[in-house]
């Protein structure tokens, strides 16, 4: 028996209770952020023109993870911010979120890109890992490149070049199944009870490792 999505992946709304969500969660796992402007700045984040993912528990809607990405042009995406509270990592989460985000930006409408990329501190080992298993490929290093001289990683991921990475929990089986498909809605936050879905998922890959759609 096919297990049930123990979490979603959802866009982030202005709903009154989402931006304090998302700010803790950005507050206890993205380094620099704070001070009394980071809500107002989160708020001003959520606009069509850019893609705010959050990672919701479906049993308490409990927002656990926040994925900040903009387009510096058409089709280029540019991962920002990423974070994942530290009381749920090391189940699978953020290569879940990862995952799942690659698919929605592979399908056509206002957020496809035919590339997403980052860049992050050389010494932060562990988002440097979780883009390897992923598939993200090194683009190169800027040498020196904050205030305090600091190398900075650029990887990214080229669709529909690269293989998207396969459904997480099934090839790793102790992650949580997370239910990337209510991006896929269009309806207004109001309305984010209806974007859980009950009904089987229909997959056009499977979740057969190496397969693109």
């Amino acid at each position: 028996m096919e297990r049930m999505p123990a979490y979603r992946l959802r866009h982030a709304s202005r709903l009154r209770n989402d931006v304090p969500s998302m700010y803790d969660v950005l507050k206890e796992g993205a380094a620099g952020l704070g001070g009394p402007m980071a809500t107002e700045a989160i708020k001003n984040w959520i606009t069509p023109s850019r893609l705010a993912v959050v990672l919701e528990r479906i049993d308490d809607r409990r927002i656990v993870g926040v994925s900040l990405s903009r387009y510096p042009t058409t089709g280029l995406c540019y991962h920002c911010v990423f974070a994942v509270y530290k009381d749920v990592r090391g189940q699978g989460l953020g290569g879940a979120m990862i995952a799942g985000i690659l698919r929605y930006l592979a399908v056509p409408g206002r957020h496809q890109a035919h590339k997403w990329f980052a860049s992050y501190p050389s010494y932060n080992t562990d988002v440097d890992a979780l883009y390897i298993a992923t598939g993200w490929v090194h683009e190169g290093t800027l040498r020196h490149h904050t205030k305090n001289k600091t190398d900075l990683i650029v990887r990214a991921f080229h669709l529909p070049e690269m293989s998207i990475p396969a459904f997480w929990h099934e090839t790793h089986p102790e992650a949580h199944v997370v239910d990337w498909r209510p991006l896929l809605t269009t309806r207004p936050a109001g309305d984010r009870q209806a974007t859980i879905l009950d009904t089987p998922e229909v997959r056009p890959d499977q979740g057969r490792d190496g397969d693109v759609w």
